[in-house]
């Protein structure tokens, strides 16, 4: 019981931990388009057809992250309606890295929109 306890408390806690950008008031994040993303280190989704239910699933995330590309939050959108599933392609979407998007020598944190459709097999 203890256990399934802290594995609650620690999914609750754990978007604080990565919450260096404000979703509500950040100014100087840009919004780019998914053709903009360039991936430094990009997510490495493993699924089952056990995993999706042997549905085909799409899932819709806004990504944050800062002026170094480091994904820092990530926003359901759209859920594959399976919360076990959300919560995987959230974590890894979260170890993930962009190339910091630069203006004129300038780094700048940005948001973006990741559709993701997950083919059953």
């Amino acid at each position: 019981m203890k256990i399934k306890t802290l594995i609650l408390l620690s999914s609750l806690l754990c978007p604080i931990a990565f919450a260096d950008v404000d979703i509500q008031n950040n100014e100087s994040a840009l919004k780019i388009q998914l053709d903009q993303v360039i991936w430094l280190n990009s997510p490495k989704f493993y699924f089952t057809n056990n995993d999706l239910e042997n549905i085909n699933r799409q899932f819709l995330a806004r990504i944050f992250t800062n002026k170094q590309g480091i994904v820092t939050q990530v926003e359901i959108l759209k859920s594959t309606e399976l919360q076990r599933l959300d919560q995987k392609l959230v974590s890894s979407l979260k170890r993930s890295r962009l190339k910091p998007h630069t203006i004129n020598g300038q780094a700048f944190p940005i948001i973006a929109e990741l559709p993701i459709e997950l083919i059953s097999r």
